[in-house]
């Protein structure tokens, strides 16, 4: 539960980011503001996968180091 609402509170911090960031910076042209904060979510999004990805890795690792002591042992 704390991870889901830490992941809440950063998605409204972006949110406000973005309308900060939409109400500031005339000269910016639209696009490109929205192409930096559409970035900035994709990274933070990112971040957020990378914990889960490890355990895949290191659960998948663990898997073929056991099939291989178990090869070995057969084999002698």
């Amino acid at each position: 539960m704390i991870y889901c609402d830490e992941r809440k509170e950063r998605i409204d911090q972006l949110k406000r980011r973005v309308k900060e960031e939409m109400a500031k910076s005339p000269e910016l042209e639209e696009t490109d503001r929205r192409r930096n904060l559409r970035f900035e979510g994709y990274r933070q999004e990112w971040r957020g996968r990378r914990g889960e990805k490890s355990y895949k890795v290191w659960g998948t690792s663990l898997l073929l180091l056991v099939l291989l002591i178990l090869v070995m042992l057969w084999i002698l």
